[in-house]
């Protein structure tokens, strides 16, 4: 079970200086903000981590759903696949 989170004010904050870095953007890829947020962890101590990506980013989804999942989705999973690289990468669990 994950510890309730006390200080509510501060993720406010953290949510401000977020949407204040993506003011004016048309694009973010998640490669960079997935840097930026192991930066930040890394920074707080922050020792855990919970990252969604998308179903198939490792090729994993065999068979014929797999093919359809490629098919359909497959040009948007780069960025994906670098952002879980990325936090893998970085010693989270």
């Amino acid at each position: 079970m994950c510890p309730v989170r006390e200080n509510r004010e501060e993720d406010r904050q953290i949510g401000w200086r977020m949407a204040l870095y993506l003011e004016g953007k048309m694009l973010v890829e998640t490669n960079n903000l997935a840097n930026a947020i192991v930066e930040a962890t890394d920074k707080a101590r922050v020792k855990r981590l919970i990252f969604v990506a998308s179903l198939g980013i490792y090729d994993e989804v065999p068979g014929k759903f797999g093919e359809w999942n490629r098919r359909q989705i497959g040009a948007y999973l780069p960025p994906f696949r670098k952002a879980a690289y990325a936090i893998e990468a970085s010693g989270l669990v």
